[in-house]
């Protein structure tokens, strides 16, 4: 994903009305639990110094990360949420997300820890060494990942699936499970934004090459569009509108002709490989460096007409990209061959 589809989504999940509507509709089941009005910003940044105990403990480790959009919900008590944008699937994710929290919750821990040094309030010895009284609390944390891959979600949702647990230990493992929402699974009928709704639709019709009924999009939508389907054809089509609104259908087709593109060169790359096999064959009975010789410049020529760069030729050969303008070079001065 680049890195301005990555800013496009993260400024429409970032609006307090989307937001809201995706965890009640992920988590609790379309019910209007937490309303735009109770979430306001909080900082993405949970980069901190930890001690590394096992070396020394003046030697101090530096984590950082960063998760998409943080948002506190001002209920009683307050919650902490957020969302991770996931384009592809990632099979340690459970354990990149209970990290975050983790994270999380030790910043919350010290800055309840830094007002209590400020006020100098904690005269238990078990409080005053934790920096934390017997009645604070933590702000709970939670976390949807939003997953935008073309094929279902086939990834861990929970710590144990990374765990290889012995079975008289299971009842005692402390899971830890993660929230996925596909939107190829979601024709966005379920959500009560209209926003969130029509982009959610447009997104999973557009992935079943059907147009039929989906309402027009301007550019701004239709660059909105190409992020949650990760078509850089499609947001190239959307830099170039002119019009003001556009039917589906012309997207629908930019998509299809994305995706025979695809099939282009995906048939290229397997018609390498057979050559490579065929070229390798043939070199056994005709002297093997005339075999892949003449492979090589089969492949060359044929995907050059396809208009592939020489940096996707020399990875398609195993070569350096400098190798194939090299081998192009003396092809050209000789000419063809009798």
């Amino acid at each position: 994903m680049s890195m301005n589809s990555d800013a496009k989504l993260k400024e429409f999940w970032k609006e307090n009305a989307h937001f809201a509507d995706l965890y009640n509709t992920v988590l609790f089941e379309g019910k209007n639990v937490i309303l735009p009005e109770m979430l306001q910003e909080a900082g993405t940044d949970l980069s901190m110094d930890l001690e590394n105990l096992k070396k020394s403990r003046k030697k101090i480790a530096s984590i950082e990360k960063y998760r998409d959009i943080f948002k506190l919900w001002k209920g009683r008590p307050f919650v902490i949420l957020g969302i991770e944008n996931q384009t592809k699937e990632e099979y340690v994710l459970p354990e990149r997300i209970l990290l975050y929290d983790i994270l999380g919750y030790e910043a919350q821990r010290r800055r309840i820890a830094g007002k209590h040094r400020q006020k100098r309030d904690l005269k238990k010895p078990a409080e005053f060494l934790s920096g934390f009284s017997k009645t604070d609390k933590l702000s709970m944390q939670a976390t949807i990942v939003i997953y935008y891959g073309e094929d279902p979600w086939r990834g861990p949702e929970k710590l144990s699936d990374l765990i290889d647990i012995p079975g008289k230990l299971k009842k005692y493992f402390n899971d830890y499970r993660i929230y996925v929402f596909s939107i190829n699974e979601s024709d966005g009928s379920e959500f009560r934004n209209p926003e969130v709704r029509k982009m959610l639709k447009a997104a999973y019709y557009l992935r079943k090459k059907k147009a039929d009924g989906l309402e027009k999009m301007n550019a701004e939508e239709m660059k909105l569009l190409a992020a949650f389907v990760n078509s850089q054809r499609l947001a190239t089509f959307a830099e170039n509108m002119e019009e003001e609104e556009i039917a589906m259908c012309t997207a629908l087709e930019e998509m299809i002709a994305e995706g025979e593109k695809r099939g282009e060169r995906e048939g290229i790359r397997k018609g390498l490989y057979r050559g490579i096999r065929q070229g390798r064959k043939q070199g056994k009975r005709q002297g093997k460096r005339q075999g892949i010789h003449e492979m090589a410049e089969t492949v060359i020529k044929n995907m050059r007409k396809e208009g592939a760069t020489d940096e996707e030729i020399a990875r398609a050969l195993g070569w350096s990209a400098a190798r194939v303008r090299k081998y192009k070079k003396i092809n050209k001065a000789l000419g063809p061959r009798p």
